[in-house]
C-alpha cells in the first residue's frame, strides 16, 4: 500500500462525493416515485369521483323524475332540470357535488354546497387521464344517461298534454326504463373494474420502483460502511501507527536514547517524513560525534585533551578506591621545548609534538589514558599498575625518545623528556592528590638535570 496519502484521500473524497451524489439521486428518484404514486392516487380518486358523479346524477334524475310524477310537486321538476343543467355545464356546480343531498332545504343546501363556476361533467372527465377504454365506457354511460333523461322528459310531456298520470308513471317504472337504467350502470361498472385493475397495476409497478430504490440505497450505505472501514484501517495503518512511531522516536531522540530502531512503513508522505528524520538524525549524530571528538580531543596531537582526561580518569580513580587496585599517573614534559620553537619555528615545534605523541603511544597499552596536559606537557594514567611498573614504562618511553631523532624538513631534531610518576594510596581522597605528587616528581626531575624519571610515592 505505497500509494501516497494525498492520492489515497483524493480517491476517498471522490468516492464519498460519488456515493453522496448517488444517495441524493436515489432520494430524488424516491421523491419522484412517491410523488407519482400520490398523483396516481389523486387522479384515480378524481376519476372515480367523476364516474360516480355520473351515476349519482343519473340516480338523482330518476329520483326527481319519479317524485315529480307521483307528487306533481314542481320543486322536484325544478330540481330535475337543475341537476341536468349542472351536469351539462349550464348552471354553476355546487362544491362537493358528490355529497349533495337534494332533499335538504335550499338555504341549508347552499350553505353546505356553495356554488362554483360552470363546468360540465363531460369536460371535467376530459381533463382526467382516463384510458381510451375507460373514456369509451364513460361516454357510453353518458349517452345512455342522456337517452334516459329524454325518456323521463317524454313522461313529463305525456303527463302535461294527455293528463294520463298512471300511464306516465308506468313509463318511469317500465321494463324499458329499467333497461335504459341498466345501460347506464353497466358501462360504469366496466369502467370501475378497468380503473381498479389499472390502479392496482400502477401501484404494484410504483411499489416495485420504490423497493428497487430502497435496495440501491441500502447497497450504497453498505458500500459506505465498507469505505468507512477501509478509511479507518488505512488511517490506523498508514497514518496513526507511523505518526505514533515518529512521535515516540522524536521523544527518544530528544532524551538522547541511543537505542532508536528504524522501522520501515510505506513510501508515502509520512514514510518520507520518517526517512527524512533518520537522515537528519544521522547527520546530527555525525555532527555530535565530531563535536564530541573536538570536545575531548586535542586538535594538534589527536590525543585526549585535559577535560576529557579528567572525565575518564576520575571514573578509574573511583573504581580503584572502591576495589583497592593499583593506579599510577605519569606527567611528561619536553625538555627545552621553547628552544625548538625559537630555533625552528612553531610549525616544526608542532610537528615534533605530533611525532613525540606517536612515540609515546607505541609504549602504552590500549587501556592506558594518554592526554595533552597543557603546552608541551602530557599526562598518562596507567590503570592496574603499581609504581614500579609505572616507573619501568616511563623509563622505556624516556629512552625511546632520547634515542630517536625526529626528522622534520630534512633536519634531525633530538628531544628529551622528563617524567614524574606517582601512584594511588588509600588515604587519597581525590585524583588531584595523585596528580599533584606526580607533578612534584616532574619538578624534581627537571631540577635534577632533566631527561630522567623521578618518583614520589
Amino acid at each position: 500500500m505505497d500509494i501516497k496519502l494525498k492520492t489515497f484521500f483524493s480517491l476517498i473524497g471522490i468516492a464519498i462525493f460519488t456515493i453522496m451524489f448517488l444517495v441524493l439521486y436515489e432520494i430524488f428518484r424516491l421523491y419522484q416515485v412517491t410523488t407519482e404514486l400520490s398523483v396516481i392516487a389523486d387522479q384515480r380518486y378524481e376519476m372515480i369521483l367523476k364516474a360516480d358523479e355520473l351515476r349519482q346524477s343519473s340516480d338523482d334524475l330518476t329520483k326527481m323524475a319519479r317524485s315529480y310524477m307521483i307528487t306533481q310537486n314542481q320543486e322536484y321538476k325544478d330540481a330535475y332540470f337543475r341537476i341536468l343543467n349542472i351536469r351539462d355545464g349550464k348552471e354553476p356546480r355546487p362544491k362537493n357535488y358528490e355529497g349533495i343531498y337534494w332533499d335538504l332545504p335550499k338555504g341549508q343546501r347552499d350553505i353546505l354546497h356553495p356554488l362554483e363556476k360552470n363546468s360540465s361533467l363531460e369536460k371535467a372527465m376530459q381533463e382526467l387521464p382516463y384510458s381510451e377504454y375507460e373514456r369509451q365506457m364513460l361516454l357510453e354511460a353518458k349517452i345512455n344517461s342522456d337517452e334516459l333523461a329524454r325518456l323521463e322528459q317524454q313522461a313529463f310531456e305525456d303527463n302535461r298534454t294527455d293528463f294520463t298520470l298512471p300511464t306516465s308513471i308506468a313509463l318511469l317504472f317500465s321494463p324499458q326504463y329499467s333497461l335504459a337504467k341498466t345501460k347506464i350502470m353497466l358501462p360504469i361498472d366496466h369502467f370501475l373494474t378497468s380503473i381498479r385493475q389499472r390502479t392496482e397495476h400502477d401501484i404494484i409497478k410504483t411499489h416495485s420502483k420504490v423497493n428497487n430504490i430502497y435496495k440501491e440505497i441500502t447497497f450504497l450505505f453498505f458500500l459506505s460502511a465498507i469505505l468507512l472501514f477501509m478509511v479507518v484501517y488505512v488511517l490506523r495503518k498508514k497514518v496513526l501507527k507511523p505518526i505514533e512511531y515518529l512521535h515516540n522516536t522524536i521523544l527518544a531522540f530528544k532524551n538522547n536514547d541511543a537505542n532508536i530502531q528504524k522501522q520501515h512503513f510505506y513510501q508515502d508522505e509520512i514514510g518520507q517524513m520518517i526517512e527524512q528524520f533518520f537522515q537528519m538524525k544521522k547527520r546530527i549524530d555525525m555532527d555530535n560525534e565530531k563535536l564530541r571528538h573536538l570536545a575531548t580531543t586535542d586538535p594538534l596531537t589527536k590525543v585526549y585533551n585535559r577535560r576529557a582526561f579528567f572525565d575518564i580518569a576520575n571514573s578509574f580513580f573511583i573504581l580503584a578506591k572502591r576495589t583497592d587496585v593499583h593506579l599510577s599517573i605519569m606527567i611528561l614534559d619536553i625538555d627545552f621545548f621553547k628552544k625548538i620553537n625559537d630555533n625552528y619555528g612553531h610549525i616544526i615545534g608542532d610537528t615534533v609534538l605530533q611525532k613525540l605523541v606517536g612515540s609515546v603511544e607505541e609504549k602504552l597499552r590500549e587501556s592506558d589514558i594518554f592526554a595533552r596536559y597543557g603546552g608541551e606537557e602530557f599526562i598518562v594514567m596507567l590503570p592496574h599498575t603499581d609504581i614500579d611498573a609505572a616507573q619501568h614504562v616511563a623509563q622505556k618511553i624516556r629512552k625511546a625518545i632520547e634515542e630517536t631523532p625526529y626528522n622534520v624538513d630534512s633536519k634531525d631534531i633530538y628531544v628529551t623528556i622528563s617524567i614524574g610518576c606517582s601512584s594511588y594510596k588509600r588515604e587519597d581522597s581525590s585524583l588531584n592528590e595523585v596528580i599533584l605528587r606526580a607533578d612534584r616528581a616532574l619538578y624534581k626531575a627537571k631540577k635534577n638535570g632533566r631527561n630522567r624519571v623521578e618518583v614520589i610515592i
